[in-house]
């Protein structure tokens, strides 16, 4: 587990398991931006099996949307 932080830059590898959010699957492979950390407990409920905690990401044509920290790769090259 990592700590990302707001601003850092990341690919969205949403699971192409999953189909049932459009706009998740839209936005799938593209760079995005972290907005910030969501807050466990309050914001999400963190799975004790997979302890894997969440994050606000904004893509560049303005979409934002909430995503685990596993499905937030880092992009060769960018700047963490």
């Amino acid at each position: 587990m990592t700590d990302l932080k707001p601003g850092e830059q990341r690919l969205f590898a949403y699971p192409t398991a999953f189909t049932t959010l459009p706009e998740y699957t839209a936005h799938r492979g593209q760079a995005v931006v972290i907005v910030r950390p969501l807050q466990e407990g309050k914001e999400y409920d963190l799975d004790p099996d997979a302890p894997d905690p969440m994050y606000r990401i904004k893509a560049s044509d303005g979409w934002e949307a909430d995503a685990w920290e596993s499905e937030l790769q880092p992009i060769e090259g960018a700047t963490p």
